[in-house]
């Protein structure tokens, strides 16, 4: 048997690694995001700031895979929306 290939056993523990990994993580990606920024000084004068952004949540969803049972998940939705509400809470500045 060549060095490449696991043993069963090691196998069967890291794939228990690797589910027990996977199922702690939920997220969201490729939110755009533009944003204008007004000059205080000059209200004629505005920048225009695009951003992709990234959301990665972890917590104990495991039952979402195994039993079916979403009610342990934040909706992508609901991920998104959280990111257009904090950019419009934060000043130009951030």
């Amino acid at each position: 048997m060549s060095d490449s290939y696991l043993s069963a056993a090691a196998y069967g523990n890291t794939l228990k690694w690797a589910l027990n990994t996977v199922l702690k993580l939920i997220g969201k990606d490729k939110i755009k995001l533009l944003k204008v920024a007004k000059d205080p000084k000059d209200p004629k004068h505005q920048s225009v700031i695009e951003l992709t952004v990234q959301i990665l949540l972890e917590g104990a969803i495991e039952t979402s895979y195994t039993k079916a049972d979403n009610s342990v998940v934040v909706a992508t939705d609901s991920m998104k929306n959280t990111v257009y509400c904090t950019s419009h809470s934060k000043s130009s500045a951030d």
